[in-house]
């Protein structure tokens, strides 16, 4: 089973990012354009397999998606086993404490674009992993994949039931869990994030459950001015990574 990447950024992108997981790219035949042949090279020197069709297969192959007149066919992201997942980012506590590793935390991301960009920004930022629960997200589908920017896959995604259990697994494991909210007792600038960080944001509208924000270890929040209450989330969770990857590397120098 296929999902679908439209669009000529995002299908670059995928090509240069994860081409192992491209079935095959599909160009408009009836399109001139230097990208698209860009694009038609590209995919051929990785050695996928790339073939010219009428507009109207696009437009079959993603429905209401802008597709720029090319769509690539990529091998459907699956979900792993939490238990999996850690050991494949570190092998026991000790380890755990030594790589300080970060994994994000989605608590009820219901929209397909901000879970794309959010799964972007943690592929950018180093993140090792992302847990999702099963209830109230959005399924891992063509639109989550363009968000992306064809770096959807590119972190294992571990889907849980109960997400309280989950992060009480990860307390297990080493990690410190930080939720991120607009009463936190620190900004992001002012935490120390030297440690093994599972960040938890919430969802567009409600932020976290009160479980799960009682689940968390420290809250954090991001300063802004007073006229401003509150961002697009996967904009939050775009600066608190990066911010904690800024602090850590200057520590790491210092």
């Amino acid at each position: 089973m296929s999902a679908f990447v439209a669009g000529r950024n995002p299908v670059i992108e995928a090509l240069s990012r994860r081409s192992e997981h491209i079935d095959k790219v599909f160009i408009q035949r009836d399109l001139k354009s230097s990208v698209l042949r860009r694009i038609a090279s590209d995919a051929d020197r990785s050695g996928v397999l790339v073939q010219f069709v009428p507009r109207q297969k696009l437009d079959q192959l993603v429905a209401d998606t802008p597709h720029q007149g090319v769509v690539a066919a990529v091998t459907a992201i699956g979900y792993v086993d939490l238990d999996d997942m850690l050991n494949s980012v570190a092998a026991g506590l000790d380890e755990t404490r030594r790589l300080q590793p970060s994994l994000i935390v989605l608590d009820g991301i219901q929209d397909p674009h901000n879970l794309g960009a959010i799964l972007r920004t943690a592929a950018a930022s180093g993140v090792k992993g992302v847990v999702l629960p099963v209830a109230k997200t959005a399924p891992l589908n063509a639109v989550v994949v363009k968000a992306s920017a064809g770096t959807a896959g590119m972190i294992p995604i571990a889907r849980v039931r109960k997400l309280v259990d989950a992060l009480t697994q990860l307390k297990e494991h080493g990690f410190w869990i930080v939720g991120m909210s607009a009463a936190g007792t620190d900004t992001v600038w002012s935490l120390d994030w030297r440690r093994p960080v599972a960040l938890v944001v919430g969802s567009e509208g409600k932020g976290m459950s009160r479980m799960v924000s009682e689940a968390c270890d420290h809250h954090v929040r991001i300063p802004m001015e007073d006229s401003v209450d509150s961002l697009n989330v996967s904009v939050a969770t775009g600066i608190a990574l990066f911010v904690a990857r800024h602090l850590r590397a200057t520590d790491s120098a210092g």
